[in-house]
């Protein structure tokens, strides 16, 4: 997160998006309802986690986080759309900035990790067709309700199961307005015993899982515990169906209640399999 540090310490960055929101301001000012600044706040906000994002994939917020971050986005249009137009001050927008700044600094700064400059896996939201293509499913035989752990910024693996009547949800650190969607933190979520008929997650639960166990990260217990929490989520017959596969953690956690499919999407890349976990049994 250094990069995106460095960013928000720039002085030439601050003074490029003090003189944006003063050559602005009247938009600011015309954000004048609580919903509207809901949705712009919600677009900013999605802004700087892409950013982050590409930055470092793996970057963790709790829900805490991502509703602190959101709410210093509200807090800079509240605070812009307090200044007056008619006597505006070049210093004025600096502080607001400056301050706005110093509290994503705050929030983001603890998450750098000494393990992220080994390894530089690019970050991409995938088609909903390739998604489907990977992970084997069928629309005729998947059982809802469905959550997408992970679903990206668009959901589009979400938005097109929903057109085929599908009882789908998803979630992510993106903000979104589809109910469906939830805007949270994979740990913080919980997923009841016996709740889903699917749990599908593409390259994104196991891929952060996978990378936990190369370098023995502290959050290692934690996914040994959310992996078993899923796993109890799924009712008779439901499926966890995720990419890349984690296979020392597959051996020792799934226990006779299960049964387990991989399917191959590189030869000679094991770990790059699709797997299907399905309950069998409680």
């Amino acid at each position: 997160m250094r990069n995106i540090v460095g960013y928000l310490q720039n002085e030439n960055s601050e003074k490029l998006i003090i003189k944006t929101i003063l050559e602005n301001l009247l938009y600011y000012q015309g954000i004048n309802t609580n919903q509207k600044v809901e949705d712009f706040s919600g677009t900013l906000y999605n802004y700087f986690v892409h950013e982050c994002v590409m930055n470092n994939q793996y970057i963790c917020l709790s829900t805490h986080e991502y509703n602190g971050v959101l709410n210093l986005y509200k807090e800079l249009i509240y605070n812009l759309r307090a200044l007056s137009i008619d006597d505006i001050l070049y210093e004025d927008v600096k502080t607001i900035v400056k301050n706005h700044r110093k509290k994503l600094i705050e929030i983001i700064s603890s998450k750098d990790d000494e393990s992220d400059k080994k390894i530089i896996i690019p970050c991409s939201e995938y088609s909903a067709d390739l998604q489907m293509k990977i992970l084997r499913i069928d629309t005729n035989s998947i059982t809802d309700p469905i959550i997408d752990i992970g679903c990206g910024k668009d959901a589009k693996l979400v938005k097109l199961l929903e057109k085929l009547h599908k009882n789908v949800y998803g979630i992510d650190q993106y903000y979104n307005k589809q109910a469906n969607i939830l805007f949270d933190n994979w740990f913080d979520f919980y997923f009841a015993p016996h709740t889903w008929g699917t749990v599908i997650s593409h390259m994104a639960f196991t891929n952060h899982f996978r990378r936990s166990i190369t370098f023995k990260t502290d959050e290692f217990d934690k996914y040994i515990s959310k992996y078993r929490e899923i796993l109890a989520s799924l009712k008779i017959n439901g499926e966890f169906v995720y990419c890349p596969r984690i296979p020392e953690i597959e051996e020792t956690l799934i226990t006779s209640g299960y049964e387990i499919t991989c399917y191959s999407n590189i030869d000679g890349n094991s770990m790059m399999d699709t797997v299907h976990v399905r309950k069998v049994r409680i």
